[in-house]
């Protein structure tokens, strides 16, 4: 079964199916990444590549890095948005369910508030799963049997991961993994920073798009130049010529790269495991010059294994006769806060895998509160379990699922030596959106969703009536020629026609509405002159009818041209009951159709004649055949009795002479 994998990254999105080990899946423009971006405009929103205008009023309503605002309110409505934006695109691949990648700095807060926005926005993710173990997932299925132990170093946008994976008994397992907050981002942050004090430029929204769309041709030309020059332009679109050296810049990211750097020494000295390399910062000179002491491999689309290592993940997890499976961690540590207690108690570890049950046992003779504590620092959940009838003891069991969230998968109790299910308890995520949250960010996605379908409609009526200005004088000609437009008439649509493409075309439904009201009413002889001609053509197609019917009335023998004339009969029936002239349906009208029926008709009715002729003629054979024959039978019958009386005859003679 096809399984989708998402990887919404700081910069770009990459969406793959696990058909064939890995299909595209581009987004509504074709292409195979696109920005992660969203740009709140009116009256229609923009995503993905369309949101790249350099207007400064679509720059200050554009919203970028969406994971990373999880924590803020807007931030979260924006990434609804997106999420409904991306079912939109899936809507025609089919797909049974997807996996969302996350980052491995993603803890409880973060997977329960994303979680929250998933369920909610129609995109059917069934599981999350972090980069790392995602971009491990599309190397091991290719080299489960040859590497059974390998690292994956990740140079993603926003952080830098290091993760150690193992193959045991046919299944991938993360062993550890390691996240440092420094990445692309961090290093394009210094580098525009760097820009803004140069050149003293303001340090607005608008400033730092405009630098952000020159970043990659400036990275590209400090990979191998000693400095690398762009233009920009400032809010008054006024020209800033940029020249960035290499030297300038290290001295400025060279904190963020020692700290990257300590990092992989720290995880990957004295390694001797198999190295595969993926992420596109990794495209960076100074960024591989990090790994310099190490060998390593890079993988192919490196900007893209994320995505289909977590659409392989999810479609072999899902074939149950494969003999292969994909683990992941939970990442976190878990541990159990009973009532007021200072004391926690562990439940999971860092490496417990998804699906891991684990069972805690206490005796309940009172209300109960339990608090799920991640990391000993954050309650990602209450538990109030409610008063028995008497003293008893009972078994918490929890599970993590798969959006590596710890869950109550059920409670027993166990009384009088008898165990059964106690559903008396209340579970509640702390920081899952609320349904007022959900509510008012599903009003406002509603209230773009209508202004868009009023600007799309805007748009379509507009163009269709252009057209049929445009041809309108055209269309009398070609097929209407027996009505010819007066010179006063075709003056008076071109007027009508300049004046309304003059107009400028509002996105507004109701406005375009009345536009094309006000010019309708202008040409309102064109109307009538076309009611007009709708008569005469459905009058002169009643006298085909007509004439057809008389044909066959006169001509009733059932050839093959007939039963074609009764069928043309049957078409222009229809054509005359549908047939409605106006500014809307003229463009689809040809008076060709109508000539062809008479033309045809002309055609069959000589057919038939020769038909019927034909016919008659086999009829007449036919009958002088039979009267032929009547004749010969007849003259047989003669004969047979004059042989008969000579018989008889012959017979009578004998009996005399015996006597």
């Amino acid at each position: 079964m096809v399984r989708l994998g998402i990887d919404i990254g700081s910069y770009k999105t990459v969406m793959y199916t696990s058909k064939n080990n890995g299909t595209i899946v581009p987004d509504d423009t074709g292409a195979r990444e696109f920005p992660t971006v969203v740009e709140l405009t009116l009256p229609k929103r923009k995503f993905g590549k369309k949101a790249s205008s350099d207007n400064s009023r679509e720059i200050e309503v554009r919203h970028r890095n969406l994971m990373s605002n999880l924590h803020d309110k807007d931030g979260r409505m924006i990434l609804f948005m997106y999420f409904k934006y991306l079912n939109r695109v899936l809507n025609n691949t089919n797909y049974i369910s997807g996996m969302l990648t996350i980052p491995e700095t993603f803890g409880q807060k973060e997977r329960i508030v994303l979680k929250s926005l998933t369920d909610s926005t129609g995109l059917k993710i069934e599981e999350f799963i972090t980069d790392q173990t995602a971009a491990a997932a599309n190397f091991a299925v290719y080299n489960f049997k040859k590497i059974p132990e390998y690292v994956i170093v990740d140079f993603g946008a926003s952080k830098t991961s290091i993760g150690f994976y193992k193959v045991v008994e046919n299944q991938l397992i993360p062993v550890s993994r390691d996240v440092i907050n420094y990445g692309a981002v961090q290093l394009d942050n210094i580098l525009t920073e760097l820009i803004i004090s140069k050149y003293n430029l303001n340090n607005s929204k608008v400033i730092r798009e405009r630098i952000y769309q020159s970043l990659l041709s400036i990275k590209k030309g400090l990979n191998s130049l000693e400095g690398t020059n762009t233009n920009i332009y400032d809010e008054n679109y006024k020209r800033v010529s940029i020249n960035v050296t290499r030297e300038e810049f290290l001295s400025k990211a060279d904190k963020v790269l020692k700290k990257m750097q300590d990092f992989i020494d720290k995880n990957l000295k004295g390694i001797k495991a198999h190295i595969e390399v993926v992420g596109k910062n990794f495209q960076n000179e100074f960024v591989r010059a990090l790994m310099s002491e190490y060998n390593y491999n890079i993988a192919s689309k490196a900007s893209e294994v994320v995505a289909i290592g977590s659409a392989l993940f999810a479609g072999i997890n899902s074939q149950y006769d494969m003999k292969f499976k994909f683990r992941e961690i939970l990442g976190s540590d878990v541990y159990l806060k009973i009532n007021n207690s200072t004391e926690l108690e562990q439940v999971f570890e860092k490496s417990s895998l998804i699906g891991d049950v684990k069972q805690f046992k206490l005796v309940v003779n009172d209300v109960v509160n339990i608090s799920i504590i991640s990391d000993k620092n954050y309650c990602l959940g209450d538990l109030v379990i409610n008063k028995p009838d008497k003293e008893s003891e009972m078994s918490i069991n929890l599970v993590v699922n798969k959006f590596g969230i710890p869950e109550i998968k059920n409670i027993e109790l166990v009384c009088d030596e008898k165990t059964s299910s106690y559903s008396d308890y209340i579970f509640n995520y702390i920081d899952q959106c609320s349904k007022e949250e959900l509510d008012e960010i599903n009003n406002i996605e509603s209230k773009f969703d209508e202004s868009e379908n009023n600007f799309k409609k805007a748009g379509e009526i507009r163009n269709n009536f252009e057209t049929i200005l445009n041809s309108l004088v055209d269309w009398f000609i070609e097929n209407f020629y027996d009505h010819p437009l007066s010179n006063e008439e075709k003056e008076l649509i071109y007027d009508v026609s300049n004046d309304y493409f003059d107009l400028e075309a509002t996105g507004d439904f109701e406005k375009e509405t009345s536009a094309i009201k006000s010019a309708r009413d202008r040409l309102e002889f064109v109307t009538k002159k076309l009611k007009a001609i709708e008569h005469v053509i459905k009058d002169e197609l009643d006298k085909l009818r007509e004439d057809i019917r008389e044909f066959v009335k006169v001509n009733s023998k059932n050839t093959k041209s007939v039963l074609l004339l009764k069928g043309i009969d049957n078409k222009i029936s229809k054509m005359v009951s549908k047939l409605k002239l106006s500014f809307d349906s003229v463009k689809d009208f040809s008076i060709i159709s109508v000539k062809s029926f008479k033309e045809e008709i002309d055609v069959l009715k000589e057919k038939a004649k020769v038909e019927i002729e034909e016919e008659k003629e086999r009829e007449r054979k036919k009958e002088e055949e039979l009267k032929i024959k009547e004749a010969e039978n007849k003259k047989k019958e003669e004969e047979l009795k004059i042989k008969e009386a000579e018989n008889k005859k012959k017979d009578d003679k004998t009996e005399v002479n015996k006597d």
